[in-house]
């Protein structure tokens, strides 16, 4: 495995596991027989190492290992820990033929998921009535649980989606297409045009080692550099790279374009490749065997923005900025036509990472795999014979319901947008109050289309801000989008940030929606329920007219539950109002309902009925006049202000120390100067001594020795993936040291150890502690940020980045 994945592996706390278990199939002798197509939940915690010594990838460990047997048929098998429930651990696979003792290796494989890669999968063409064993063991010394799941197709049949993400040996890619630069796309807009100009991929079937002569000054795109690889874009396959340049690129699920580059870089075609503000194009082939359309749902992550066509017709398409997730990130309904069907998937990438991973779910949001009936996966088209189709009518991708999945999506809201002027984390009293003066929303039950005319001077909305869309502030829906032939995005996530653009808004910060939903308990008595609620940023919920949910918060949404509050849905039809207020980046929620024992209310849910926007039944909300005392978070009177937190607290137009009621706030009192020698933040700037600019021409503030900061190991000025890998290969394998050793040493303990690499890793990937001081605040840091050693500790710097000089 590679070393630079050790390090994400140690920071994501995934090297070891503590615990205890017992099984049976320590020794190959004891293998468990499985099926060609199965499912296994088991263990290696507690059991000894394995310790098989066999040829180079698959021995010797020192993980405790499960041995488990399958017969082959003469087709292609896949063993694989990725499905299921994911492991616990990072696990390790290995696959022999022959017998105990006198083992061949087919294969092994430490990481191969779309989940930073800790599961593994190993697959092989099998012989027929052979016999293979099959060890699950783990990276390094580690154990857990595990679920090993076996495929194995008919002879001749290849394997491209044994897990339910189409692997990348599946995709015939054109990459790296340069973009203009940002993370995404150039908005929705942007990303539906065509950046293949003159080609038409609705009508075009790249194989690889096609080169395409594209016109730059038509598309979105700006150009195309692989360092040599070609004399312009060219479509390449993993398979392709390899017969061409004997270059084994990156597998998996999970499609990595950045390693990819990095892995063609280091093959010498030519030059650098280029990893920021960048694009790929993919394309890949599904079979629909049978005669009917087949409905399906494409799950998508990605690094950073993505669009999924299905044939002709689009499926998915997301603007923004984000890592791609460990699951899917988005899911969105399209169809496979019967015959062949092409999948085209574009990611922009702005900076960082840049992967994508795109599966087929069925209707009951199963993976669809290589072993799914009716459904062939037949990759990227080697063989070059295979045509898509243009389908005439867009899928009708119309749900039974709005509820299907647990989650009320996009289709179930009735929606009105808002200026507002208090950022992220509005003030609770705010968010209690009325945004729609004069109508009272506890009262209304607006459908789409509906004008109001709202009095901004009184509520605490500010304005309208869809003068395209209409003069006067008005509700709509999917529905009646639709209708103007405006297709909005839809899905579980209601994606407001989204939804803005294509409605004709000019700006997506400081805004808000309000959404209403209708509700239906169809029993007799009242209906304890959980509210589950994920948003950006700050969010109210109304159960008809009392609050349930009321949560002031600066932050992204979750895939999850972020609040549960609990309410109760009275005997009859309850309209459910949501409130999201956003300040800046995304702008999104995510609702749903769950039972008192936290189970998914969906649309076959007994006793209940989500009826969406009500408007073709004309439903209405209630008023109750006792709500259930022992779950309601009720809106707090006006509070007095607070004199330092930067809110206007009680509600005067003036906050802080603008408010008349601070004036006597120690708070607001001028600071003291600065002393630059006492250790403390006298004129409370938020910097002390030397750090503080009042302090530049102090004697005991001048540098004594080198500048730097800690994280750029090779001195270069920024810091990224190779700076945490420096100093793994200088203790591991021999590697050149540190350009700078005190750089190097991220944690100042004046020595370089595997810990210096984890804290770059963890502050550049999952949100870590910076490196200590001189700190970093951001990966291209400044010459304000340089600074001299505070411990003096020996270790020295032969050679600082030229931006600390």
């Amino acid at each position: 495995m590679c070393k630079r994945f050790i390090v994400l592996l140690a920071v994501f706390g995934l090297l070891s596991w503590t615990g205890s278990s017992s099984f049976a199939q320590t020794t190959c002798d004891d293998a468990i027989e499985i099926d060609g197509n199965d499912i296994i939940e088991g263990s290696t915690l507690g059991g000894p190492p394995a310790t098989e010594d066999n040829d180079f990838n698959c021995g010797p460990w020192d993980s405790p290992g499960a041995w488990y047997m399958l017969l082959g048929n003469g087709g292609a098998t896949t063993v694989t820990t990725c499905g299921g429930n994911l492991s616990t651990y990072d696990t390790a696979l290995s696959v022999f033929s022959g017998e105990c003792g006198d083992f061949v290796c087919m294969g092994a494989n430490d990481d191969a998921c779309a989940t930073f890669r800790t599961d593994s999968t190993v697959s092989w063409d099998s012989e027929e009535d052979e016999t293979y064993y099959i060890l699950v063991h783990g990276w390094a010394t580690s154990q857990g649980n595990f679920t090993l799941t076996s495929t194995q197709l008919e002879p001749g049949v290849a394997s491209f989606s044994p897990n339910g993400f189409i692997q990348a040996k599946g995709w015939n890619m054109l990459f790296p297409v340069l973009n203009p630069g940002g993370c995404g796309g150039g908005g929705v807009g942007m990303m539906s045009e065509n950046w293949v100009q003159p080609y038409d991929l609705n009508e075009e079937d790249p194989r690889a080692g096609d080169e395409w002569d594209i016109d730059f000054g038509l598309t979105p795109g700006n150009g195309f550099d692989n360092g040599g690889l070609s004399d312009g874009p060219i479509w390449i396959t993993t398979d392709f790279v390899l017969d061409n340049l004997g270059l084994g690129l990156t597998g998996g699920d999970l499609i990595d374009f950045q390693q990819m580059c990095v892995e063609l870089t280091n093959a010498n075609v030519g030059g650098p490749i280029p990893n920021d503000n960048v694009m790929s194009i993919s394309t890949t082939y599904v079979e629909n065997t049978t005669d009917e359309p087949i409905r399906v749902y494409v799950c998508s992550a990605s690094d950073d923005s993505v669009r999924v066509d299905v044939n002709n017709h689009t499926a998915t398409i997301i603007s923004a900025c984000r890592g791609s997730g460990l699951v899917c990130q988005d899911i969105n309904c399209s169809e496979l036509a019967p015959g062949i069907n092409k999948i085209t998937a574009y990611v922009w990438e702005g900076g960082g990472g840049w992967r994508m991973a795109i599966g087929l779910r069925d209707e009951a949001m199963r993976n669809i795999t290589d072993g799914t009936e009716g459904i062939v996966f037949h990759g990227s088209d080697e063989g070059g014979d295979l045509e898509s189709q243009e389908v005439a009518e867009r899928p009708d991708c119309t749900l039974e319901g709005v509820n299907p999945f647990g989650w009320l999506r996009t289709e179930a809201w009735n929606m009105l947008f808002l200026d507002q002027d208090g950022g992220a984390a509005v003030a609770p009293d705010r968010m209690i109050g009325n945004w729609v003066t004069p109508y009272e929303m506890a009262e209304e039950n607006p459908r789409p289309g509906e004008e109001w005319d709202i009095e901004f001077f009184d509520a605490e909305s500010t304005g309208w801000g869809g003068f395209v869309f209409n003069k006067l502030p008005t509700w709509f829906s999917v529905a009646s989008m639709d209708d103007e032939g405006i297709l909005l995005s839809v899905g579980d996530l209601v994606d407001f940030n989204a939804i803005a653009s294509q409605v004709g808004f000019g700006t997506n910060d400081n805004i808000m929606s309000i959404s209403t939903t209708y509700v239906e308990n169809s029993t007799d008595a009242p209906m304890r329920v959980q509210v589950c609620t994920a948003s950006d940023d700050s969010i109210r919920v109304d159960v008809n007219d009392y609050t349930v949910t009321l949560v002031s918060a600066s932050r992204g949404s979750a895939l999850n539950c972020q609040e549960i509050r609990c309410a109760d849905l009275a005997p009859g039809v309850n309209k459910i109002t949501a409130y999201v207020w956003e300040g800046g980046g995304g702008w999104n929620m995510r609702i749903a309902l769950r039972d008192e024992d936290g189970n998914p209310l969906t649309d076959a849910s007994e006793g209940i009925i989500f009826h969406g926007t009500g408007e073709d039944d004309e439903l209405e909300g209630q008023f109750i006049d006792a709500p259930p005392a022992d779950c309601v978070e009720a809106g707090p009177p006006p509070p007095d202000e607070v004199c330092d937190n930067g809110i206007d607290d009680d509600g005067d137009g003036d906050s802080d120390c603008d408010d008349a009621d601070c004036s006597d706030a120690q708070s607001c009192q001028p600071p003291p100067d600065e002393i630059c020698d006492n250790g403390l933040d006298d004129d409370e700037d938020g910097d002390a001594d030397c750090n503080d600019a009042d302090c530049s021409e102090a004697a005991n503030c001048q540098p004594s020795g080198p500048l730097f900061v800690r994280g750029d190991t090779n001195s270069d000025g920024s810091i990224n993936l190779t700076d945490g890998v420096i100093p793994l290969l200088y203790l591991f394998s021999g590697g050149a040291p540190p350009d700078c050793f005190d750089s190097a040493d991220t944690n100042d303990t004046g020595n370089i150890e595997i810990t210096d690499a984890i804290i770059i890793f963890g502050w550049l990937f999952s949100g870590g502690a910076a490196p200590a001081a001189p700190s970093p605040l951001s990966p291209g840091y400044s010459r304000e940020e340089c600074a001299e050693d505070p411990t003096e500790d020996g270790i020295g710097c032969d050679r600082t980045a030229p931006s600390c000089n």
